[in-house]
């Protein structure tokens, strides 16, 4: 799990600090950085990839025992490789950085991208770790996935009559392989079927008998609906269907990124959304959700007042914009659930409203 992050010089970033959450919720304005900071965690997750290969390919292992028999330290790291600059998307030349602080367990690591801008944009980015077994951090840090929201109005997925099965979120996993990940646990598959019933009165459990069919049944159509292709299902249908699949599939230590979830969900879905990832990252996993609803936000906040998931798993971060850059502030959320002092660009819209409506 990330437990601390820093970005200095990644895009609207000139230093941001945040302490993050089993669960944290990202909240702000448009254009404030919200985005920005959970693309920057996104690249830190493909560099790591990135070193993991370059240790493999020198010890021509992954193994732990064998790595430190090579000489590959196991409390520091200091690796140079090459790495494209448009990993980063910075256009100032000053030095890129992105750290991370990484629990594992009871051990915690901290795994360190430097990009130096001089001499020139193709210079070597090196990665720095220390601490207790970085390289099982370097791992858990390499596992992180986006769901962005390109990614989740991707359609491309197609059955086997036609185009090869594609990734929905080109993030690596293929949604076949998270419909047999989750078909093969009882409680998952169980859990998917029921939010998929109350949430969209649609029947999964066709998807996960047979992934590759990708058919599900309609409810909604006829007394005992009708069979459909995935492809057709609605808008919010697909979307949630997406969320759900990728969170469920989830492991302990897993770690899952996604950008505004609640686009094109009725604001019940957006609470019951809220409530699922409480419940998931009550589980041992982590999440990292960038929104503009409330409702989500509050769906959280009736997990927490239920005592379903601990007050100190949850953080919200009210990202804003100063005169350099992205700034973000921490809000815990008490044990009744309250945000404390709730999110002030909703506050406002709120005051506004209210005013327009006392003066007319």
């Amino acid at each position: 799990m990330i437990t601390f992050c820093r970005v200095r010089r990644f895009r609207s970033m000139l230093d941001l600090r945040a302490d993050l959450a089993p669960l944290t919720i990202l909240v702000g304005p448009n254009g404030s950085g919200k985005s920005n900071f959970l693309l920057a965690i996104e690249r830190a997750s493909q560099l790591a990839r990135a070193v993991l290969a370059d240790i493999v390919m020198r010890t021509e292992s992954d193994d732990q025992s064998t790595l430190a028999s090579a000489g590959v330290p196991q409390r520091s790291l200091a690796i140079p490789f090459a790495a494209p600059w448009e990993l980063y998307g910075y256009t100032s030349k000053s030095d890129v950085s992105i750290r991370l602080q990484i629990s594992t367990g009871e051990r915690t690591a901290y795994v360190e991208f430097r990009h130096a801008r001089h001499p020139s944009p193709s210079a070597q980015t090196s990665c720095h770790t220390w601490g207790s077994n970085p390289l099982r951090a370097l791992q858990a840090l390499a596992g992180a996935r986006l769901l962005s929201v390109d990614r989740l109005f991707n359609r491309s997925v197609s059955g086997p009559a036609s185009s090869p099965i594609s990734s929905v979120f080109d993030s690596g996993w293929p949604v076949v392989s998270l419909l047999e990940k989750v078909a093969q646990v009882p409680d998952r598959a169980e859990k998917f079927a029921e939010l998929g019933r109350s949430l969209f009165g649609a029947d999964w459990t066709p998807l996960l008998d047979d992934p590759a069919s990708f058919k599900f049944v309609e409810r909604a159509v006829g007394p005992s609906g009708v069979e459909l292709p995935l492809g057709v299902s609605s808008l919010g249908t697909w979307q949630c269907f997406s969320i759900l699949l990728n969170t469920i599939a989830m492991e302990p230590n897993d770690i899952l990124m996604v950008e505004e979830p609640e686009i094109s969900l009725h604001p019940r879905s957006q609470v019951a959304l809220g409530e699922h990832f409480a419940e998931i990252a009550a589980k041992g996993r982590q999440l990292l959700v960038s929104t503009h609803s409330h409702y989500l936000l509050l769906g959280v906040c009736r997990r927490v007042r239920a005592g379903d998931i601990d007050p100190e798993q949850v953080v919200v971060l009210n990202f804003f914009k100063y005169n350099y850059g992205t700034r973000c502030v921490s809000r815990a959320v008490n044990s009744e659930g309250v945000i404390e002092g709730w999110i002030p660009s909703f506050a406002e819209v709120d005051e506004d409203l209210f005013r327009a409506w006392a003066t007319d």
